[in-house]
């Protein structure tokens, strides 16, 4: 499956920086501070909460910005000579931001810090991830909106742990506070891939805030299903 999975992250990358990467638009819309999160229900569950806050302006469309996110999840597997393992993890990041804002567009590319922490019921000392972890981490963002159609993503590697994290949206709008598309979203590390694909319903209220659901399929050795999802942001 890693095959597979590695030609996933190659194409979200593509449509991520192929859309952002067209926008040459004169106008400026300047960084503004966000809040962020969302969770997804599945066989293995996670959630997060973040904020990005824009602090040094470095000309009309660029500025450095902090970003914070905390994040948890949830899963099991089993091991051949302890059976089931349940384990839990908690992530904290913080990166500092380069920022390109326009009205049709965005993108950011960021460094940073992550610590990890991993429980094992019952502890497994076979496994490398338990305990805690603190690598660096690298990230890429970005947004375009082509008229009714917007293309969206999300990029992070951590360099210590190797563990990736890809995801691309892409959405029309067919009312005018609905969105409805599909996502495509890979993750992993030494140890395990996963890849989930569902469809989209964005709800926006006004450009400050919006809402999105998700609903897939979900592909992993030994752990494949459905899920659900969901996500907000709020800029202020």
């Amino acid at each position: 499956m890693r095959g597979s999975v590695h030609t996933v992250i190659r194409w979200l990358g593509l449509a991520m920086v192929g859309g952002v990467a067209l926008s040459a638009t004169p106008g400026v819309a300047a960084p503004r501070p966000t809040v962020f999160g969302g969770g997804v229900l599945a066989r293995d569950d996670s959630g997060y909460l973040g904020a990005t806050v824009p602090f040094v302006s470095l000309g009309a469309a660029s500025s450095l910005a902090v970003r914070a996110t905390i994040s948890a999840s949830r899963y099991a597997y089993t091991s051949d000579t302890l059976g089931r393992i349940d384990g839990r993890e908690t992530r904290g990041d913080v990166s500092l931001l380069y920022q390109l804002a326009y009205p049709d567009a965005y993108i950011d590319a960021g460094v940073g810090v992550r610590l990890v922490h991993t429980g094992l019921s019952p502890n497994d000392q076979g496994n490398s991830r338990r305990g805690d972890e603190t690598e660096a981490v690298a990230s890429v963002s970005g947004q375009r909106t082509m008229q009714a159609w917007r293309v969206a993503g999300f990029a992070s590697y951590g360099f210590k742990i190797r563990d990736y994290y890809a995801r691309a949206e892409l959405t029309r709008a067919v009312a005018p506070k609905l969105r409805l598309g599909g996502e495509l979203t890979a993750e992993g590390d030494r140890t395990y891939d996963r890849v989930r694909y569902g469809a989209l319903l964005a709800v926006t209220g006004d450009p400050n805030w919006e809402i999105q659901f998700s609903a897939g399929a979900q592909e992993q050795t030994h752990r494949s299903g459905g899920y659900a999802g969901i996500a907000f942001r709020r800029s202020f």
